[in-house]
């Protein structure tokens, strides 16, 4: 079982958790020790406008290192497995890594790379890279999106089979809805007739569905059906800070290193996620692979 839950229950933690209980105060107190030391002096701006912020309304050293732990877990559990499968669709693909690397050109210099290529309104300017990682998310993405019943609402279904078409829910005032992301990705009405095939290019072309005969066909409600990130006035505020830091791990790696795998062939598949945080799906098991400095 995950650690995490019971510490989020908190339900005699030091006695139902034993094992995650003590790690996280191992946590604590080393950002406790790294800011009594001043140590984010040196860091991010984010880091450290967080702190003095914190500091300003009063709050205790102790208690700005134990809301570190929510920032650390936002910020690793899922962008981690996003960037192993980002490397894994790109290296895995020979044509779309050439595709990349012209993409990102010689011009792209290491400072430009560690600064961030973002425009004025947080969007890549590498539409590709870009795409590539909303796909990634996208196919890979296992949570679910929750939302409260303000007043009595009816819905009709989706489907267009006869036994279903016909059929109205209703959902009751004061009743919570969990919407499974899978089922909305995966959704050929909202994505087209390839919805469950990765395609790196779909975010960055104007029509990004298919329909059956092979024809693109152009789904003006892309970015509602794209709930990765939630949606509204709870959308997640980090997502091109956490999209950014993707991008910028696989421009390095693009730009300088090759990855094969050691078996020869790129094989690997979906786990399921075991942590309440964790919205993206981990692999199964583990790939060898041999990583060699690239040759220009």
């Amino acid at each position: 079982m995950s650690s995490l839950l019971p510490l989020l229950l908190n339900i005699f933690p030091s006695l139902t958790n034993p094992q995650g209980y003590a790690a996280r105060s191992r946590l604590v107190n080393a950002f406790a020790e790294y800011y009594r030391s001043n140590g984010h002096a040196q860091a991010s701006r984010l880091i450290h406008d967080r702190f003095t912020l914190a500091r300003e309304n009063g709050i205790s050293i102790e208690d700005i290192a134990a809301l570190e732990i929510a920032i650390l877990s936002a910020a690793l559990s899922n962008s981690i497995r996003t960037t192993f499968w980002v490397i894994y669709h790109v290296y895995s693909s020979p044509n779309l890594l050439q595709d990349l690397r012209q993409e990102l050109g010689a011009q792209t210099k290491r400072e430009e790379i560690a600064q961030g290529e973002r425009d004025e309104k947080g969007e890549s300017r590498n539409p590709i890279l870009a795409s590539i990682v909303k796909e990634t998310i996208r196919a890979h993405t296992t949570g679910a999106t929750t939302r409260y019943v303000a007043r009595d609402t009816a819905l009709s279904a989706l489907s267009s089979s006869s036994t279903n078409k016909n059929r109205e829910y209703l959902l009751k005032r004061g009743s919570l809805v969990v919407i499974p992301m899978e089922s909305i990705h995966a959704n050929t009405s909202l994505w087209g007739h390839d919805a469950e095939r990765f395609d790196p290019h779909r975010f960055c072309k104007d029509t990004n569905g298919l329909k059956e005969d092979g024809t693109r066909v152009r789904l003006t409600n892309r970015a509602t059906a794209f709930r990765a990130f939630g949606s509204g006035a709870n959308i997640c505020p980090g997502r091109f800070l956490a999209a950014g830091g993707i991008e910028r791990v696989i421009e390095m790696l693009v730009r300088d290193w090759e990855i094969k795998p050691v078996k020869e062939r790129w094989e690997i598949g979906r786990g399921w996620a075991d942590d309440v945080s964790d919205t993206v799906r981990p692999p199964d098991g583990d790939i060898e692979v041999w990583i060699t400095r690239r040759r220009h």
